[in-house]
């Protein structure tokens, strides 16, 4: 079994804090759940503690990480009755499980979680330590927090597709799966996880929002699965200066791959677009990229703005249901060989014009247009390697070394967009040139 954090913190709770009428009604919704998990090498089982509480009036909702590989899963209420449970579906990636059991509950009231803000009271139901049902007090640390991918590392948890709700409050082990309700005893979310001692932080916890568990639970409901929108493109970030030199913003997006017979290869999205907005939401550092792609209405079409050639494109886009089978693949390298390049005065590395040869040593589709890579300055730290092929200069494509010259000429800033053989990935990067213009000719061996 698997547990998101470890923390020894227990809460004291104030008696008269928490006796209000509106509380004391919504606990009956809560349970405990516990996942025991039967070893057939030993006598020995373990079991996990969490919390969950009632979406309908059999049904239960927890944390997945709670109940995955469980061998029996028991409900425990408020007035300490027990009752087993089966699983009806659940979503690793949401960390989302919804079980059944055989008798009636309270069902939560929700709470619009958008309408969530800063600095709000807020009170987390859980099984703090496995001491009991109880409320720990806290407030929202910050509405709609992304997380890197190093916070669920060794977890399914997809945080690239999920917003949290960041609270300042202390989470236990067993508080996980809890209801997270607002000063009114509405749920607004589920806490999923929390920082551990070992971050030195603690006292900070994370919910998924309460909008996305019930979208979550209708989709279980009703597929036994979690459909995800697709447009059929991935996008990377661009890098601050290259967001500044194309956008005049801080932040940005661009697409580095396009899926054949998908809503974005027909409606002529292409790799190297900038993204502008995505369903009249503009592209910015207040929602998260991965989030806002994951979480359109399935089966409608969109509006979606890109910057196409240097060109603002706004287009009407088809929300597929994303296949299970999508995925990218990555390439090997090749071997060394020796590639002769011109160099253009004031940038870092050479160039060559990409002929057959050079497609078959660096394995380059015939699809990629541009002018090769082929001698990189290794004391410069760089995306550009020996071997990638620079698409585009500001959006314009290049077509030979003769158009790349051209087009860099009397710029001291570039946005190129490349693509990487080995990664087989194409991303923006940002080149400042110092005096274009000459050039050398010369032959280098490719060592990488």
């Amino acid at each position: 079994m698997r547990f998101i954090a470890i923390v020894v913190t227990l809460t004291l709770m104030n008696s008269d804090t928490f006796s209000t009428p509106r509380f004391d009604s919504v606990m009956d919704s809560v349970v405990i759940v516990k996942a025991e998990n039967k070893d057939a090498d030993t006598t020995e089982n373990s079991i996990s503690t969490g919390t969950g509480f009632f979406c309908d009036s059999n049904q239960i909702v927890t944390s997945y990480h709670i109940i995955d590989g469980a061998d029996t899963i028991t409900i425990v209420t408020l007035n300490d009755n027990e009752y087993q449970a089966k699983v009806i579906a659940s979503d690793a990636n949401y960390d989302i499980a919804l079980l059944e059991i055989d008798a009636k509950g309270k069902a939560v009231t929700w709470e619009n979680s958008e309408k969530v803000e800063l600095g709000t009271d807020i009170f987390i139901a859980g099984n703090p330590g496995g001491i009991g049902l109880g409320l720990t007090a806290g407030k929202i640390g910050w509405p709609k927090r992304s997380l890197p991918p190093s916070f669920a590392t060794g977890l399914a948890l997809d945080v690239a597709s999920i917003q949290f709700i960041q609270m300042s409050a202390n989470g236990c082990p067993g508080d996980s799966g809890g209801p997270v309700f607002d000063e009114n005893g509405k749920v607004i979310g589920m806490l999923t996880a929390f920082l551990s001692t070992d971050t030195n932080i603690a006292g900070i916890c994370f919910a998924i929002p309460g909008n996305l568990v019930q979208q979550t639970i209708k989709q279980l409901k009703e597929h036994g699965s979690i459909q995800r929108s697709w447009l059929g493109f991935t996008v990377k970030r661009l890098d601050h200066e290259t967001a500044q030199t194309m956008l005049n913003n801080n932040v940005g997006y661009y697409i580095d791959y396009v899926a054949d017979n998908s809503p974005a290869k027909s409606v002529g999205i292409r790799v190297g677009d900038v993204i502008v907005s995505v369903n009249d939401i503009t592209v910015s550092g207040a929602i998260s990229m991965g989030y806002l792609l994951s979480n359109l209405p399935i089966g409608t079409v969109i509006p979606i703005q890109v910057l196409q050639n240097g060109v603002a494109r706004k287009l009407s886009i088809r929300v597929d249901a994303a296949p299970e089978d999508f995925e990218l693949m990555l390439h090997d390298e090749n071997e060394n060989q020796n590639i002769p390049y011109e160099k253009v005065s004031g940038l870092y590395f050479g160039v060559t014009n990409l002929e057959k040869s050079l497609r078959e040593i660096f394995s380059i589709s015939t699809q990629e247009k541009g002018v090769l890579v082929s001698y990189v300055d290794r004391s410069v730290s760089s995306d550009i390697q020996p071997g990638c092929v620079i698409k585009t200069v500001n959006q314009k494509e290049v077509t030979d070394v003769e158009s790349f010259k051209k087009l860099i000429k009397d710029q001291n800033k570039l946005a190129l967009f490349i693509y990487n053989p080995y990664t087989k990935s194409s991303l923006y990067t940002s080149v400042r040139v110092n005096n274009p213009g000459t050039k050398s000719t010369q032959t280098s061996k490719r060592n990488d």
